[in-house]
């Protein structure tokens, strides 16, 4: 009887610290999990910033200038008249008004000339005068009658090349300009402005 009541101390006292270790398990579990759900938590915050951040750089290069090109699409040609009149008529027409640059541009027919050449006879125009524009015309083939410039002989040109034209009609003004009488004080500044507009129209001048 002694040895059974010994042993049944022993599975008592099993018992009962098996009984203080489950609640301490119990406490230990709960704080594992909620430490899991943390890192959980934090690791998908983490993917939220990320993704709101990327989304804010995406839509900050969307919206840039430098990188749409839109801007550069938008900007208008000016008209062949405009450039005609920007280059001809700053600093070198003194005197002359804008409503004389329509006058002079309609008077020669420019709208019906190829543009390279409509740009040369209206700087000539501008520069030299509507009946010295209309001799040197006429040396290219060009006839006008009452100041006013025949269609009909611009389109007997149709088959003759733009550049040959402008170039074969500023030598006829450089020759001018050679027997012009104040010619040995004026030569070299009205020779560089003969180059600078051959360079213009046929390089620089936009036609769309």
């Amino acid at each position: 009887m002694a040895t059974q009541t010994q042993a049944q101390k022993k599975a008592a006292a099993k018992k009962a610290a098996e009984a203080k270790a489950k609640p301490a398990e119990t406490t230990t579990q709960p704080a594992t999990t909620a430490t899991a759900e943390a890192q959980t938590q934090t690791t998908a915050q983490g993917d939220i910033n990320a993704q709101a951040q990327a989304g804010v750089g995406e839509t900050q290069g969307a919206g840039d200038p430098q990188t749409s090109g839109d801007q550069d699409q938008a900007q208008p040609i000016p008209t062949v008249f405009d450039q005609a009149v920007q280059f001809s008529m700053s600093g070198h027409a003194s005197g002359r008004t804008a409503p004389n640059a329509g006058e002079l541009w309609d008077a020669f027919a420019c709208e019906a000339m190829p543009p390279e050449l409509a740009v040369a006879v209206f700087d000539c125009a501008v520069h030299q005068g509507a009946k010295i524009t209309a001799i040197l015309l006429s040396k290219v083939g060009i006839t006008s009658e009452d100041g006013q410039v025949d269609p009909e002989s611009i389109e007997a040109l149709a088959d003759r090349d733009a550049g040959e034209l402008v170039i074969d009609f500023l030598a006829w003004r450089l020759r001018r300009y050679a027997f012009t009488a104040n010619a040995p004080s004026n030569m070299r500044e009205w020779s560089q402005h003969i180059l600078q507009l051959q360079a213009f129209v046929l390089s620089d001048l936009q036609t769309g």
